[in-house]
């Protein structure tokens, strides 16, 4: 293991020193302890800005905090980042094609012609590679 030296204030030796004593455990093992446990929450905040900025997907966010991309998503929700991101264009053309297919089955009966296995026919709402 690897020693790094960081200047600490009166104040913070003392909060130190008295979580030691507290917790009934060296003075390095909770240094080590609140070091990490900062770096996950430094993580996490720097993740959710890089998301929050579009510059990194909410996968990329979500293993670079350590977390599961579900996880992530809620984290994101919580702080009001909005995990899903659909496009105004993307919902002009997905609006567009239910609205048609929709006028297709009501002309054809009930539910329209059916693809196999039950599935409606014509192309699938998530065309276009997302």
């Amino acid at each position: 293991m690897k020693s790094v030296r960081v200047p600490l204030t009166a104040t913070e030796l003392h909060q130190l020193d008295r979580l030691s004593k507290g917790l009934k455990r060296s003075r390095s093992t909770v240094a080590r302890q609140a070091l990490t446990e900062g770096l996950m929450v430094l993580k996490l905040r720097h993740a959710l800005a890089l998301y929050e900025r579009e510059e990194v997907t909410l996968g990329w966010a979500a293993e670079f905090a350590g977390l599961s991309i579900s996880e992530m998503a809620d984290v994101a929700a919580a702080r009001g980042i909005p995990y899903f991101r659909y496009s105004p264009e993307e919902l002009e053309r997905d609006v567009k094609f239910a609205s048609t297919w929709l006028r297709r089955a009501r002309r054809q009966g009930e539910g329209g012609r059916r693809g196999g296995r039950g599935r409606p026919l014509g192309p699938s709402v998530h065309a276009g590679g997302r």
